[in-house]
């Protein structure tokens, strides 16, 4: 560093302090089957606590599938998601914190049964999407400053196929593909 004009700087670390944080959650779900065993729907919350910086959400899941036939169902996903992001600057450690992750996905999808279930198969469609995204600040480093940054908005969208073919007990052969577009769709705070 000493080339660039920083000789006082040898690295920025991003480690935690030693005191963690302290974060909680309480889970509560629930699944019903419905329509003579058809239909499954689960719904359910997490509630979630930050302690150390007094914040707190609630986040929603559901799903639900059904059987069209005994070998094909159909499916639906949805979850919200939220947790601590840390310090604002992780050189000091009386900093603010930085404020939590949150996102939303969506999964729909379907899943099929073929040749005496020897022969399996799952088609999905996804999309993620967050904001307040922990990063690295890869300039931090020459500029001597914080080295993290958030994203204030980031989505991954795609499609994931696989197949899954057991002719006998010993032999299985799995094919798969995903295709995933991620995109910054906000940038840096």
């Amino acid at each position: 560093l000493e080339e660039i004009g920083r000789p006082d700087v040898a690295f920025i670390s991003n480690v935690p302090w030693e005191k963690p944080g302290w974060d909680q959650g309480v889970y509560l779900t629930d699944q019903v089957t419905l329509l003579h065993d058809r239909m499954n729907v689960m719904l359910g919350a997490r509630w979630s606590t930050l302690r150390d910086q007094q914040r707190e959400a609630t986040t929603p899941q559901a799903g639900v599938n059904y059987a069209v036939t005994r070998d094909w169902t159909a499916y639906a996903l949805y979850s919200a998601s939220f947790r601590g992001n840390g310090r604002s600057d992780s050189r000091d450690p009386q900093s603010s914190f930085l404020a939590p992750e949150e996102g939303v996905g969506f999964e729909v999808g379907t899943k099929v049964s073929l040749i005496d279930r020897k022969l399996t198969g799952t088609v999905a469609l996804f999309e993620v999407t967050k904001k307040n995204i922990r990063r690295v600040d890869s300039g931090a480093i020459v500029e001597g400053r914080n080295g993290v940054v958030l994203s204030d908005g980031e989505q991954s969208k795609g499609v994931e196929l696989d197949l899954l073919y057991t002719p006998n007990r010993n032999l299985t052969a799995v094919l798969a593909y995903a295709h995933t577009d991620a995109k910054i769709t906000k940038d840096v705070i």
